[in-house]
């Protein structure tokens, strides 16, 4: 069974915000709703600026909503999108007349070649060796590696599922990858994490104390049937609701441990 990213769904059906992905703020811009949108558009603008001339094929690979492959859809490319989403495969199929196959980046199987693949915050969710051996695979010669997406400067647990850049970079480098292009955009995107403290204090909070309050005073039978039976699930959950995610929208460690950038890598040979 196909996972859904929920945290995808809140953002689309609560918030009205159409991607999960950080956004580009200039100096001094409010951490508002209204400048997140602003902020998240300014970054594919942004984004879009690496790809170089003559690139017409793009496999935009983890592709969330498609707003990045609608963007590009209108500056005259070819795309295709991939997920294992299916929540973001309901979306295409609603709102977008863009080519979608539902899988995973490593199992996804083609006769295409491609210009360039674009991983918009989706490295860090794909094994290195099996991702640039299916870029080798898959990409016209000359072809171009485009990602954007949050590496850590060394390796500690902070962020843990993100990779060390350094990592990153040597392993692109035992594919035949170079960087033709780097970009760190930490300083700029990290308001993205002011904005989401703020949902977190505000709402997420709030809610989860709610909804807990609410199962133990009206239904403390299946509290203690739960509690039981996923006690230590349970336990994790509020470490993480209390403790990780805090730690986590943190803006000052997030610059000192994480550095987000955009990459443009090419053929080496």
């Amino acid at each position: 069974m196909e996972k859904i990213d929920y945290g995808l769904k809140f953002l689309r059906d609560v918030l009205k915000v159409e991607s999960l992905h950080f956004g580009y703020w200039d100096n001094g811009v409010p951490t508002t709703l209204a400048n997140l949108r602003l902020a998240q558009v300014k970054y594919i603008d942004h984004l879009i600026k690496f790809i170089p001339e003559g690139v017409s094929s793009i496999l935009d690979v983890g592709c969330g909503t498609g707003v990045v492959a609608d963007r590009l859809v209108n500056k005259g490319y070819k795309v295709l999108c991939i997920s294992p989403d299916v929540y973001q495969e309901k979306i295409f199929k609603e709102r977008l007349n863009i080519p979608f196959r539902l899988t995973k980046f490593e199992d996804f199987d083609t006769d295409s070649k491609y210009d360039l693949i674009l991983m918009c915050e989706s490295m860090q969710y794909l094994d290195l060796d099996k991702t640039f051996a299916k870029c080798r695979e898959i990409l016209n010669p000359k072809g171009y590696i485009l990602t954007s997406d949050y590496f850590r400067k060394v390796n500690t647990n902070y962020y843990k599922t993100c990779y060390v850049e350094e990592t990153f970079l040597k392993k692109s480098e035992q594919y035949g990858f170079h960087v033709i292009k780097h970009e760190d955009i930490t300083e700029n995107v990290v308001p993205t994490l002011e904005f989401a403290k703020n949902i977190y204090k505000d709402y997420a909070l709030p809610v989860a104390e709610i909804f807990s309050g609410y199962i133990n005073q009206e239904y403390p039978g299946v509290a203690k049937v739960g509690g039981f039976l996923l006690g230590n699930k349970l336990k994790k959950l509020h470490k993480y609701i209390y403790t990780h995610t805090e730690e986590k929208l943190d803006t000052k460690k997030f610059a000192q441990f994480v550095k987000y950038g955009i990459y443009l890598l090419g053929d080496a040979t």
